[in-house]
């Protein structure tokens, strides 16, 4: 009779533990679902037919601002095959999500990204941009064309360029670059 017990006893522990462990499976628990962990956002262009991979990845994109109506554009690019992005355009958001005004984008011209490697789209050439509705904690709608990829839109951020993470991103002024 106390071996029975013993054999309930264990049985049901066991049955509990496998519950337990089991419990979160499937059910759309956090370690399921993909995220970026960056303040920007990330954003793959069409796939090629030949690979089924994007032609084009965006990755932690975002608008920087230090002052309401003006920015500049940060994130990297990366392509297997290279691109070019050629355009950029965006429109600002209104508090509710809703599209606003277009913003001017000063792309001081085409942006290669080299088969296998990486562009950045801060840095020696930056992309500055400008709109009365650009404002800081709101975001922004940006479409980008690119050679061979064509577009890609995705909202984005944009961040407050005063906050701790973003005061060391200045863009390179006209004397600095000289």
């Amino acid at each position: 009779m106390k071996r029975r017990a013993a054999r309930a006893f264990v049985t049901a522990a066991l049955a509990a533990a496998v519950l337990a462990g089991a419990s979160a499976c499937g059910f759309d628990a956090q370690t399921l679902q993909p995220y970026t962990q960056s303040h920007g956002v990330n954003v793959d262009s069409r796939t090629d037919p030949d690979t089924d991979l994007p032609l084009v990845k965006v990755r932690n994109l975002l608008v920087v601002s230090q002052e309401d109506g003006q920015g500049f554009l940060a994130g990297a690019m990366f392509s297997e095959t290279g691109d070019t992005l050629t355009d950029i355009s965006i429109t600002a958001k209104n508090i509710d999500g809703s599209a606003g005004e277009p913003v001017e984008v000063a792309l001081p011209g085409p942006i290669e990204i080299p088969a296998g490697d990486v562009a950045q789209l801060f840095g020696d050439e930056t992309i500055t941009v400008t709109g009365e509705q650009l404002r800081m904690g709101f975001s922004a709608e940006v479409t980008m064309t690119f050679e061979e990829a064509g577009d890609v839109t995705v909202t984005t951020p944009v961040v407050d360029g005063n906050l701790p993470d973003f005061e060391t991103m200045q863009p390179q002024s006209e004397s600095a670059q000289g």
